[in-house]
């Protein structure tokens, strides 16, 4: 059977150039510390199937504490739990930590992380040494894995944003924010069963949202000056890099602008209209412009509006192209436009107000200076009186 054709004009790109493409969209969409955060969890994947990195990561209060492995509360986050984990925890991250850099800028939403994860583990070896007095056994609990760091920047996702309710992996069912990192908790808890450095990193989430540990994290002055020193001018020059003067604030989690109404595709039917629906942020709302037609509003530029269509045969204006709130084009007699009330349409003729005066203009083109013949007469009358009737 032979083969089909490539398509004219060019061969068909390979799948390797296209994933290509793809990721380096991606890469120029995604702010840095995220995008390496990605990164760093994939090699850590790749990594463990040479050496097992829980041994010598995971927080263990024994090897914590009375073998000083004072490394464990640091880098327990840094160990993975199975490709089927790696992949969740690359979903959670995409949008939630893309959206908290923006707001918070790089260097800021590094802090975060680092200060969610050691005030989490810091909390867990605390309340083990307690929990070891009446039970010995609390000592080799185990804490780790990325989880804790994104169920806690979750928490402050929640907090952060404006969102009233949000959707648990597409169920037909709103949970409030405030609620919806402990049934996510609840839900590890069922699976998985209960883990203590889970339901702490959500506890530390909600404290630094509620701003409890704002003393722990750096001010705006102290981060203007590290990213003013030569790590931070190194960080600087990264794609994606958020500097902590142009982070968003609460504006990353601004809501779409939605528009309203038809534009020029409706014409006078509605008047104006609003800019077509469409998703993003829009930094200036459009315009409403009541009565308008074709082309609508201001905001046509962003997301809707078209022109107005084709004149209507007969009409003196264009469909859409300046009829009033209810009129559009108007039927027209002898070829001379009906026209809408909008002073912004194409200007029409007024139709003949009496007989009389259709009578002249029917004479002035047939008869001539001399008035028309007595059949032409009579045949002109007929039909004055069905133009009227009409």
């Amino acid at each position: 059977m032979a083969s089909s054709a490539p398509p004219s004009g060019g061969t068909a790109p390979s799948p390797l150039a296209s994933v290509k493409e793809w990721y380096h969209n991606w890469c120029a969409s995604t702010p840095f510390i995220t995008r390496s955060t990605l990164h760093l969890l994939l090699a850590l994947y790749a990594l463990s199937w040479v050496v097992d990195l829980t041994a010598y990561l995971a927080n263990i209060p024994y090897m914590s504490i009375y073998k000083l492995q004072l490394w464990r509360p640091f880098l327990s986050p840094f160990y993975t739990e199975g490709l089927l984990s790696v992949l969740f925890l690359c979903l959670s991250l995409g949008g939630m930590a893309t959206t908290l850099e923006q707001a918070k800028g790089s260097t800021s939403f590094l802090c975060l992380m680092a200060a969610t994860s050691f005030l989490t583990n810091l909390l867990f070896l605390l309340i083990c040494l307690l929990l070891s007095v009446l039970q010995p056994s609390a000592l080799y609990l185990s804490a780790g894995s990325f989880w804790i760091v994104v169920l806690g920047l979750l928490t402050v996702d929640c907090l952060a944003s404006n969102l009233p309710t949000r959707q648990l992996f597409g169920l037909p069912c709103q949970i409030p924010s405030l609620y919806f990192p402990l049934l996510l908790f609840l839900l590890f808890s069922l699976f998985a069963g209960p883990r203590l450095d889970l339901g702490l990193a959500v506890g530390v989430g909600y404290l630094i949202g509620w701003g409890y540990l704002d003393v722990l994290l750096p001010s705006l002055a102290c981060l203007t000056r590290w990213e003013e020193g030569r790590i931070g001018s190194w960080l600087g020059s990264r794609t994606g890099f958020v500097s902590a003067a142009a982070a968003r604030g609460a504006e990353a989690w601004l809501p779409t602008v939605v528009g309203e109404g038809g534009g020029g595709a409706e014409g006078g039917r509605e008047g104006g209209g609003v800019a077509g629906r469409g998703f993003g942020v829009a930094r200036n709302p459009p315009t409403i412009h009541n009565g308008g037609g074709g082309e609508g509003v201001e905001g046509s530029k962003l997301a809707g509006g078209g022109a107005g269509g084709a004149a209507f045969q007969g009409s003196g204006q264009t469909l859409g192209g300046g009829g009033g709130a209810r009129t559009g084009g108007a039927r027209g007699l002898l070829g001379l436009g009906g026209g809408g009330s909008s002073s912004s349409g194409s200007s029409a003729s007024r139709p003949p107000a009496n007989a009389r005066e259709l009578a002249e203009a029917r004479a002035a083109k047939f008869g001539g200076p001399n008035g028309p013949t007595a059949s032409s007469s009579n045949e002109n009358e007929e039909e004055t009186a069905t133009l009227l009737r009409r």
